[in-house]
């Protein structure tokens, strides 16, 4: 989403020329060359050699105290005070006129709002707190973000909940600070306007005292809009797809699928909520329902791994893989290439998701652009 923002915003007849656009890193900065470099191979996304200038990035050291890994209790709460601290970093460095959050930092909303006098814009992939997290709580369901330590406890379970809804309240608070916010799902959608909801309601009230809510087209009449994760398919869709029309392109595709190999595919990041552990589990039970027919079927975790608790994830997959007795039936794909997640697409059966709680746009989209089906929950 970041980068297809900056591609837009550089494409602007009436922005284009007028703006600077400043990227907040915790990361080691590489050269602005080199960076572009990467988002091209990675993201397909070409920013035009007159406007790079436009970008400038801007190292912030205290991002590393937004690693939740840091915070083993009360994590939400440290995390909403560090990335208080690290708003404070970014808006000494460069104070913008327009501060826009893609990483998920509502919490200093306003900060930069009220005290630095930004207008605040936010892309939302996924609600900090949401309904769905409180009814697990209250509820006692485990789940990865409801240790079962805590959920067959009924007094540790009203304490967490108090917490919750303390964390609620001011994240439904710091909801007033925002002028205009883009979710990326009807998912992500619903539960937004469920915590923002006095939120959204005030902001309407603002607009509509300063005569501007009537305007046709006015973008904050909402207040939260509904953007799909744009995904550029664009080079996906120059490999020729097989017309069932033509016989000599039937007999070519019958022959692909002849030669395609017998994989299930699962893409998605090494974290807790993609739950590839019952993907593992579902492999076994097809595995023990007829192990001479189902002998060469693969399952693939294609995704990426950010940092160390990632990389545990991967550890105790591969230990839960060698324990169901399938690990001669599954591939881990880490971190791989633009190129190996092409080839992915190109040879799979079956591709899945077993995510409840999240969008799936974009495993929908590109495989989708190479005439693939798959199955996922229904999210909406």
């Amino acid at each position: 989403m970041l980068w297809m923002l900056i591609a837009a915003l550089l494409n602007s007849k009436i922005l284009a020329k007028n703006i600077e656009i400043v990227i907040y890193s915790g990361e080691t900065i590489k050269s602005r060359d080199d960076i572009l470099q990467n988002v091209m191979t990675k993201f397909r996304i070409q920013i035009p050699e007159a406007q790079q200038e436009q970008i400038v990035f801007c190292k912030i050291y205290s991002r590393r105290y937004l690693d939740g890994s840091l915070y083993p209790f009360l994590t939400m709460l440290f995390q909403a005070i560090a990335s208080i601290l690290v708003t404070v970093e970014c808006l000494l460095r460069v104070c913008p006129d327009v501060y826009i959050d893609t990483m998920g930092v509502p919490y200093a909303y306003p900060l930069a709002k009220h005290v630095a006098g930004c207008q605040v814009m936010a892309y939302v992939h996924y609600p900090i707190i949401s309904s769905d997290m409180l009814n697990k709580v209250r509820q006692q369901r485990p789940s990865f973000n409801n240790d079962s330590r805590i959920s067959a406890s009924v007094t540790v379970s009203s304490v967490k909940l108090f917490y919750y809804h303390i964390m609620s309240a001011l994240f439904s608070w710091a909801g007033h600070s925002v002028d205009l916010a883009f979710v990326n799902s009807s998912w992500t959608e619903g539960h937004m306007r469920n915590m923002w909801h006095s939120s959204v309601s005030a902001r309407r009230q603002l607009l509509r005292e300063k005569g501007t809510s009537s305007s046709r087209g006015n973008p904050c009449q909402q207040l939260l809009l509904k953007v799909y994760p744009p995904c550029n398919t664009s080079h996906l869709q120059t490999y020729p797809l097989h017309m069932a029309g033509d016989a000599a392109a039937a007999a070519a595709a019958a022959d692909l699928m002849h030669m395609r190999k017998r994989m299930i595919l699962s893409v998605g990041q090494f974290r807790p909520e993609k739950d590839h552990s019952l993907q593992l589990r579902a492999l076994a039970e097809l595995l023990k329902k007829d192990s001479a027919k189902y002998e060469d079927v693969r399952l693939v975790l294609l995704g990426s791994s950010r940092n160390e608790g990632d990389e545990a994830i991967i550890r105790d997959l591969k230990t839960l893989a060698k324990a169901l007795k399938v690990e001669n039936n599954v591939d881990f794909v880490v971190n791989a290439p633009f190129d190996r997640y092409i080839f992915s697409l190109e040879n799979f059966i079956e591709l899945f998701s077993l995510l409840t709680e999240v969008y799936i746009y974009m495993q929908i989209g590109k495989p989708s652009s190479r005439g693939k089906c798959r199955n996922s929950h229904n999210v909406e």
